[in-house]
């Protein structure tokens, strides 16, 4: 039996506290509601008298400034200067309304003229009427209707074409197997036209001089038969190499189901023994999770994992959302790489080492009551889980809990991991054969 386990009862780490006493009693003040310690700061005349400190001191403040001296000018200021005409012995002005007259000056001389692109009395362009065509000689009325027509002719027919192109991939697709074989024969046409176009030989240089060359209308396409129903083909992944073809159809192959999108180069896994398919037919009847353990590492080390509740699969759900909404994952590739590990943290039901410094790391086998009502031991309680927000879970915390405790290095994590997943391929592939009744009863004997 399986016991509960609380992962946010964990141990804090403790606050370091101020090891500056003047730090500490600020910090008391504050918390305190004293007024806090005043810093006095040097005034200008209280400076004056600070040995070490060298150059002009800063000017007081409120105090109009009567002169300026031109060696408080600086780089730009005075070559700005010097190319009005300014030297070092005329006396710089004083007042505002002298240095307004200089700030006047010194801009007018940085203004550059910038050329206009087009003469400001060029006329405006105005377009030409349009000639009618009852003004237009006959020769050129005839070719002028002959163009139009044709023109009118060539987008009609390839509306049309493209109408029986949506009509017969509608017809397609209501015919089970035909969007495999169509997308076959396709892998086979473009390997055909690759190896063909390797074959031709280069392309002859054009002749000197100027070609017209005139696009017509394509000839109207005949109308497609109905096609007659086919069975579905089976594709299945092929140990050896193709056989070599002509035409290309002995390499044309599906890398993918049409249906589910699975990748057919994984081999699929063998038939489950008698015994899990019992055992998966009980749980399923008996309304409680499948339990299963491997033995790893030569029968050291035993792990056992359990399938999930719907609410437990909502629960994963919900947390992986929130984490995506907050940013923690930037694709959808993480997202679901996520959800996957979540799943390993609550499916996880015990992890046994054997020998001399074995242990024993009972894991609970359900996230809550309310998410599990039949387990017998729960990560959290039900005064945590109605404390949480409604977009908030244990989840993470739970995670923390077992990257801390039992899945301490990589090798290990990702062993389990590994693991995990055949336990999960495993019971996919229970649910799949739901409909196969040679699956689950036995080969009855010779009669």
């Amino acid at each position: 039996m399986a016991d509960s386990i609380d992962p946010f009862a964990r141990k804090k780490a403790p606050v370091a506290k101020p090891g500056n006493p003047e730090q500490q009693k600020d910090l008391l003040a504050r918390a305190t509601g004293a007024a806090p310690k005043r810093v006095t700061l040097p005034t200008p005349a209280a400076a004056k008298q600070i040995p070490g400190i060298t150059g002009n001191m800063p000017l007081p403040a409120g105090k109009v400034v009567g002169q300026i001296a031109p060696s408080s000018l600086t780089a730009i200021e005075r070559k700005t200067l010097e190319a009005s005409g300014w030297t070092p012995d005329i006396a710089l002005p004083t007042s505002q309304e002298g240095l307004k007259q200089l700030q006047a000056e010194v801009a007018s001389m940085n203004e550059v003229e910038v050329p206009l692109p087009v003469d400001p009395r060029t006329p405006t362009f105005v377009p030409p009427d349009a000639v009618p065509m009852g003004s237009l000689p006959a020769a050129k009325q005839q070719q002028l209707r002959a163009t139009m027509a044709s023109i009118a002719e060539g987008e009609k027919q390839r509306q049309a074409a493209a109408k029986r192109e949506m009509e017969l991939g509608e017809k397609e697709a209501q015919i089970k197997g035909m969007g495999a074989a169509g997308s076959a024969a396709d892998q086979a046409v473009r390997a055909f036209d690759q190896k063909v176009a390797a074959k031709a030989p280069p392309p002859a240089p054009e002749p000197d001089g100027f070609e017209i060359e005139v696009e017509q209308a394509p000839p109207p396409r005949p109308a497609p038969t109905a096609p007659q129903p086919q069975p579905e083909p089976i594709y299945q992944p092929q140990a050896t190499s193709p056989t070599h073809s002509d035409t290309g159809i002995g390499g044309a192959m599906l890398s993918y189901c049409p249906h589910c999108s699975w990748d057919l180069s994984i081999p699929d896994i063998d038939e489950p023994p008698a015994a899990d398919k019992q055992a998966f037919l009980h749980c399923l009847l008996g309304e409680t999770p499948f339990v299963k353990s491997y033995m790893l590492f030569g029968d050291n080390v035993e792990v056992t994992f359990r399938t999930l509740t719907t609410r437990e699969l909502d629960v994963i759900y919900v947390q992986a959302y929130a984490d995506r909404q907050t940013g923690k994952l930037p694709n959808e590739l993480d997202y679901w790489e996520r959800i996957n590990r979540y799943r390993l943290m609550l499916q996880l039901q015990s992890f046994k080492t054997f020998g001399a410094k074995g242990f024993v790391k009972d894991l609970p086998d359900g996230y809550s009551k309310a998410a599990n009502p039949g387990c017998t031991g729960t990560w959290v309680n039900e005064e945590r889980e109605a404390a949480l927000l409604p977009n908030e879970t244990g989840i993470p915390v739970i995670e923390q809990y077992l990257v801390e405790e039992v899945l301490k290095t990589e090798a290990v994590f990702r062993v389990v991991n590994n693991t995990c997943n055949q336990f999960n391929r495993l019971a996919a592939k229970m649910e799949a054969m739901c409909d196969n009744s040679d699956f689950w009863n036995p080969t009855g004997g010779q009669s």
